[in-house]
């Protein structure tokens, strides 16, 4: 077997085992978006986050295939029909009948594959994202949690958020906390220490950008993430950590710049993010 065709297949195969590892660890993502996280020297913190939160990948295939479905067959059979589907003379009945039972069949396939992913989609946020009662009915139990002020759905997969929480790090903190979906990555992550310091990381705001793509494996994860970002707005926005507290450590390429609250923090957030935004602080109780 050729070097490149057993990386490809190995490609394959990674997609496949990795499959239900992402679908079941990354079904929201930010869309456009501000998200500020404000760390007093004592600990004391706000957090709010205004923007879209997006369904990863969503795409109903019953709605969507019938209109795209026609359209991509013709385009893999166009060597022998017109544009509006009239046989051309320059192929055999025989070479367009086996060509349009390839495309067809095709195409069957991915139909098929793309309701199993939907199906475990739905099984993993808790609800069906094409049916508006059922979103309707999980936008308003996020909207009887503290913190959310707003949660409208915008359509196709994109919820428009308005979430604001105050309190005080003697504790983790993790947003966003989503009713009934399993395996959700949190866009934010506040740990407190054993010595008292608190380490802040946003793992919803970067890290695919970072992927060295020449394993086969990465290559798999990258095409599947690439796939998903089609079903709906690109993370596109800032998260900044503006904080009264001694900044330790933080992975930002511009460092901190002086604030009147003390030290701030900007990350540009967007699809090719590499890194996981991080930062160290010390607070004194």
């Amino acid at each position: 077997m050729r070097p490149g065709a057993a990386l490809a297949g190995m490609a394959r195969v990674a997609a496949v085992l990795l499959a239900p590892l992402l679908l079941a660890a990354c079904f929201f993502s930010p869309g456009k978006f501000a998200a500020d996280l404000d760390v007093a020297r004592d600990g004391r913190f706000d957090f709010a986050y205004k923007g879209e939160i997006v369904i990863v990948g969503y795409r109903d295939p019953m709605r969507d295939f019938p209109a795209q479905g026609d359209k991509e067959l013709l385009n893999e059979i166009g060597e022998c029909f017109e544009e509006s589907g009239k046989p051309k003379p320059t192929c055999s009945a025989e070479e367009q009948a086996r060509l349009k039972a390839q495309a067809e069949s095709r195409q069957a396939n991915e139909r098929s594959e793309d309701t199993r992913e939907f199906e475990a989609l739905r099984q993993t946020l808790g609800f069906d994202p094409s049916d508006e009662k059922a979103v309707a009915a999980f936008a308003a139990r996020l909207k009887g949690q503290n913190g959310w002020k707003d949660v409208s759905y915008k359509g196709n997969g994109v919820f428009a958020v308005d979430y604001a929480i105050s309190g005080t790090l003697d504790r983790d903190f993790v947003w966003p906390v989503f009713p009934g979906a399993a395996g959700v990555v949190p866009f934010v992550v506040a740990q407190r220490q054993a010595d008292g310091r608190i380490r802040v990381r946003a793992p919803g705001f970067g890290g695919f950008g970072g992927m060295n793509s020449s394993g086969p494996m990465t290559s798999a994860m990258i095409g599947m993430a690439s796939k998903a970002e089609e079903g709906g707005p690109a993370p596109d926005g800032l998260f900044t950590i503006v904080t009264g507290a001694e900044v330790l450590a933080n992975n930002n390429e511009d460092g901190w710049a002086p604030d009147a609250k003390g030290r701030r923090i900007v990350w540009k957030v967007g699809p090719s993010s590499a890194a996981v935004p991080e930062a160290l602080l010390e607070v004194r109780r």
